[in-house]
């Protein structure tokens, strides 16, 4: 073999391990030292390829380990092939790489996503009294009379829950947006959200409407959830790899200082007094103007440039983020930028929600992942930053005493923050997170019974231990609950799972927050203060310590180092290539906007009407049992009629709504087939507008019988919407996103359940003049669904199999 032969192969082989070291060290973001070692000798390789075959360097050794490492398996860890290298090359630590560019463009990140996302943690906390007289003022003006204590504490509770609906919703769109219009777009657009938000809620006190604070409160959370979604990303994607961790940590720091900020500025001598607690949620619109301004001097993130295909604006990008490199490594990291972005690409089309849970690895992998971030709500770390005070006055502190309190609960939470930036790496998330929960389980042990034996101790022994303990509970919260799940998404799946695993982690998250804060303070008050240790239950969850259990034999987390999936993760993978059928435009991952409008038209009709109908008649059941009696009275001239009676029709008018859904249901199958899926949707619409109006005119005509009648139209149209939106759905979905696209239709249930139950309220709808305008409202949805089905084909596989139709199927 020739001299020239030999270099040649010397270089193939060379470029194959660098690729495959690339891609594994981008995939996980917390890669350790080794693999950067490695990475560099590989770089060698390349300049000393003209060496002599006899001429033995550290290049020739790492192709004998590399030869070893093959020989013993493919699926052996990197580490061991570089064993070598360690002990012939000096370990040097080397520029961090933290720029002052780079630095800018990370601040600019987190102060309108992190520092939004704690300021609406810790605002809500310290005005208390002041928004609950608020409410209270509101209702005398409309009402003339009081409102009762528990259904002001269910408003004030209203209030704080629906940031978390908001950021359920913004996280699950963060995903889409960011990767159409770009990190720094998104992050730039996501300001609108606050800005509009904050006015509402400073506006909400002059025209004494709780439902426009509620309403700014939901457009806070939606841009909570975006920014901690796309600002980690962001962050993540421009940061040099050996400071990647640290500098994701800063996100958690940013939270610590914003709910910090907000304590202070509650206090009431600043901003929590009776005339200007509205101003304090003015400040968010500071961050959004500041991130604005300073994102005008940052660059879009070079990973984002390179999916796009545009090369040259990612080299300049990574130029000013890396001031102090020199050309060829900027264009070193550029190559492994791409080879990252087309391994990510040729694997994007392999992954889906169903095969990330039919693999066991990966389905323990989404299990840590959910209970984890259940356990970071569920362990009440957020609750002492929304509801310390209620939590001291409980315990008979003063209101003026208990916010100047909370900010010792503030100052700690922001130390353990920055602390957590320098240990993250060295200890471990296992460890930082199981330590943080079985803290936090004790800590709230204590906190219950500080207040349940507040009245036989002394104050002054008492509240001092109290204290002391919800500012353990929180350090112990930033210790790993708050921060720790976030990170695991990205430790435990490679880059193309992220997205399913992240979308998972959002709705787990958010939804957890919105029920435990929904809950709390009504549990709080009747469970006699045994709540916070009820929620801590999950610290010491079972499941959850066997899944992060480190004898796992497939997931192995280090004691010095963070989780990470052994290597047959990728070979479970790459069982799945034999996922995709000839035909691959069923496999496009893309979700077409004509696909969204299709899924969106389906349920805005069906799956609104189902959700809406179940939910509209809890709130105002007292005004429509009056509104029975009256009908009794105006027909009898009975002064009263019997309360059984009236309980029964009423029980009649929500109960025969299950009734029409299964005949509904029955007949779906029929006029599906008969009219087609698009069809049979436009004419559902008709008995749907029919049942509504029926239940509009019970009242004016003092019928409840129009009522009970409308109601059981009502449940035809929502059986047979629940049989054929699915069908629709299933049909003209990829089938890798079936499931996906699938679970639309539940989502579009809870939303219009929770829409019913707020429209329902007696400050709303819920009244006694208007609950009747209540039971109209599936009108709007009707109307949408006939709109937007107007501009949707049907669906290709029934105009086939029913109509024989190739043309037009091939069409739609």
């Amino acid at each position: 073999m020739s001299k020239d032969e030999n270099c040649k192969n010397k270089e193939k082989q060379a470029t194959d391990d660098r690729e495959r070291l690339a891609n594994l060290s981008r995939d996980n973001d917390e890669e350790n030292i080794n693999q950067n070692v490695a990475e560099k000798t590989i770089d060698e390789e390349f300049k000393k390829k003209e060496l002599p075959e006899d001429d033995k360097s550290d290049t020739d050794t790492f192709e004998e380990g590399n030869k070893l490492e093959k020989s013993d398996g493919k699926n052996k860890d990197i580490n061991g092939s570089s064993v070598r290298i360690f002990q012939s090359l000096d370990l040097k630590p080397k520029h961090l790489g933290l720029t002052r560019t780079l630095l800018l463009a990370m601040f600019a990140a987190l102060i309108g996503t992190g520092a939004q996302f704690g300021y609406a943690l810790g605002v809500m906390n310290a005005p208390s009294e002041l928004i609950k007289s608020y409410i209270n003022e509101i209702y005398i003006k409309r009402y003339n009379s009081t409102i009762s204590p528990y259904h002001q504490d269910k408003l004030y509770s209203t209030a704080i829950s629906v940031v978390a609906l908001g950021g359920m919703f913004g996280g699950l769109s963060a995903i889409p947006l960011s990767n159409r219009l770009g990190r720094k777009t998104g992050l730039f657009l996501n300001n609108f959200p606050v800005i509009i938000g904050s006015i509402l809620m400073v506006l909400s006190k002059n025209i004494a409407s709780f439902e426009v604070f509620i309403v700014g409160r939901i457009l806070i959370g939606f841009s909570a959830g975006f920014g901690a979604t796309v600002g980690p990303i962001y962050v993540n994607e421009i940061a040099p790899l050996r400071v990647r961790g640290s500098l994701g940590a800063c996100f958690q720091l940013f939270v610590a200082f914003a709910v910090l900020l907000a304590q202070i500025l509650g206090l009431d001598i600043i901003l929590g007094r009776q005339h200007l607690w509205n101003y304090l949620f003015a400040i968010p619109i500071i961050f959004s103007v500041l991130q604005c301004t300073l994102l005008m001097f940052t660059h879009e993130t070079p990973a984002f440039l390179l999916q796009k295909k545009r090369r040259r604006a990612a080299t300049r990008a990574l130029k000013w983020f890396r001031r102090e490199k020199s050309d060829d490594d900027i264009q070193e990291e550029i190559h492994e930028m791409e080879a990252h972005v087309r391994n990510m690409q040729t694997n994007a089309t392999k992954i889906s929600i169903r095969v990330l849970w039919s693999k066991p690895l990966l389905r323990k992998c989404i299990l840590i992942l959910i209970m984890t971030h259940v356990a970071q709500h569920f362990t009440g770390g957020y609750v002492i930053f929304f509801f310390g005070d209620v939590i001291l006055t409980r315990a008979n502190l003063k209101v003026e005493y208990a916010s100047y309190a909370m900010l010792s609960n503030g100052i700690a939470y922001l130390a353990v923050a920055i602390s957590l930036i320098f240990i993250v790496d060295k200890i471990g998330r296992r460890s930082l997170l199981l330590y943080g929960l079985i803290g936090m389980a004790a800590t709230s042990c204590v906190i219950g019974v500080t207040i349940l034996k507040s009245g036989n101790i002394p104050l002054h022994h008492m509240i001092f231990l109290e204290i002391f303990a919800m500012m353990a509970h929180v350090s112990f919260s930033a210790m790993g609950p708050s921060s720790i799940p976030w990170l695991l998404s990205t430790d435990m799946f490679l880059q193309p799972e992220r997205v399913y695993a992240s979308a998972i982690a959002i709705v787990v998250n958010w939804l957890s927050m919105f029920f435990v804060l929904m809950t709390f303070v009504p549990l709080f008050v009747s469970k006699n203060n045994f709540l916070s240790t009820e929620y801590n239950i999950m610290s010491n969850d079972p499941p959850l310590s066997r899944l992060l259990d480190n004898d796992n034999q497939e997931i192995s987390i280090k004691t010095d180092n963070e989780a990470n999936i052994r290597p047959n993760t990728l070979d479970s993978l790459n069982e799945n290539n034999n996922l995709a059928s000839d035909n691959q435009q069923h496999f496009d991952r893309s979700i077409t906007s004509t696909l969204l409008l299709a899924v969106i038209a389906a349920i805005s009709g069906t799956s609104f009407h189902f959700g809406y109908a179940s939910g509209v008649l809890n709130a105002p059941q007292d005004v429509i049992e009056a509104f029975i009696n009256e009908t009794n009275h105006r027909r009898d001239k009975t002064s009263h009629t019997n309360e059984s009676t009236i309980t029964l029709i009423f029980s009649l008018a929500v109960s025969i709504f299950a009734l029409g859904g299964m005949i509904g249901g029955l007949f779906g199958g029929f006029i599906t087939d008969r009219f087609g899926r698009k069809g049979g949707m436009l004419l559902n619409n008709i008995v749907s507008v029919l049942s509504c109006v029926l239940m509009f005119i019970s009242k004016p005509v003092y019928s409840y019988e129009a009522l009970i009648v409308g109601r059981f139209f009502l449940g035809l149209s929502c059986g047979y919407g629940s049989s054929v939106a699915p069908t629709y759905i299933n049909e003209v979905s990829p089938r890798n996103l079936r499931g996906t696209l699938g679970a639309a239709f539940q989502l579009g249930v809870v939303v219009s359940l929770f829409l019913s139950q707020g429209i329902s309220l007696n400050s709303v709808l819920g009244s006694e003049n208007t609950w009747h305008y209540a039971l109209a409202l599936p009108i709007v949805f009707s109307i949408m669904q006939v709109v937007l089905l107007l501009f949707v084909p049907e669906t290709p596989k029934y105009l086939l199999i029913k109509r024989n139709d190739l043309p037009a199927a091939e069409k739609g």
